[in-house]
């Protein structure tokens, strides 16, 4: 008996999309029990990885670090004291901030909290604080720029400062002994 023409064409569509599976590497044929032999494990395209401006690598979650870590006990009060984290962060949904004795891998960014103190803390990267209410900066070692922008008070005291200190739109800025190896700028020109 001869199959009809529609099953005719559904079995060579499939041995087709059979052949290429086979040639895309996806389909193959296990080794019985008793053969011994190494297993293929299929790559992924390129084209189907995961590109590096697809995942924001090494920037640590601020809500979960401090919710995590943080000694205050409230959603908005981040004190992180002899912490350290791994790569970049930036604080932008708590009410205060604290770093004490911490040490960042990366850069920090703290921005809109009402209380701002980072003292004895180590950021590799660059240090920004902006918009704030109150930014305390006092005897850190900054591996980059340390900046101090908006801020209706900023106290930037007895800090090592391996690029440029920036200090602009601030009601007042305040402080001595930081010893700066780039430039002193605007408002902390006067803070070194």
């Amino acid at each position: 008996m001869q199959p009809s023409r529609s099953t005719a064409i559904r079995r060579h569509a499939f041995a087709t999309a059979l052949a290429a599976l086979a040639l895309l590497g996806l389909v193959g044929c296990a080794p019985a029990d008793s053969e011994a032999g190494p297993t293929k494990t299929p790559s992924v395209p390129q084209s189907l990885a995961p590109s590096a401006t697809d995942v924001a690598v090494g920037e640590q979650n601020a809500e979960e670090l401090c919710a995590a870590e943080s000694s205050s006990g409230s959603d908005d009060v981040c004190v992180l004291e002899n912490t350290e984290i791994d790569g970049n962060i930036v604080f932008a949904t708590q009410r205060v901030v604290k770093l004490i004795g911490a040490t960042v891998t990366g850069a920090a960014s703290i921005t809109g909290a009402d209380s701002v103190v980072v003292t004895d803390s180590t950021v590799e990267g660059d240090l920004e604080m902006a918009g704030n209410v109150d930014a305390v900066v006092t005897q850190n070692s900054v591996g980059a720029t340390l900046t101090v922008d908006g801020s209706k008070h900023g106290t930037v005291e007895n800090n090592t400062v391996a690029g440029d200190l920036n200090c602009t739109g601030n009601g007042a800025v305040e402080g001595t002994g930081n010893s700066v190896s780039g430039t002193a700028a605007s408002q902390c020109a006067n803070v070194v």
